[in-house]
């Protein structure tokens, strides 16, 4: 499956450089599903674009899935 895609973003995690992964792609790729299983192993949010129309939307998104006050 999708062995070279996780350790990719392993090892992206691990380095610490940034705090924001932006998966994309044709749709039925497995975008989804190789972030909620790398979410299922790691503390990270999980924030879905596609239905994202603005950035007020965005910034919403961002903090609710972050937890942000």
């Amino acid at each position: 499956g999708r062995d070279t895609e996780r350790r990719k973003i392993q090892e992206w995690w691990d380095e610490g450089t940034s705090p924001v992964l932006t998966l994309s792609g044709l749709g039925g790729i497995g975008k989804t599903a190789l972030a909620l299983a790398f979410h299922r192993q790691l503390p990270c949010a999980v924030v879905r674009l596609d239905s994202i129309a603005s950035l007020e939307q965005l910034y919403l998104s961002l903090h609710t899935a972050l937890n942000l006050t």
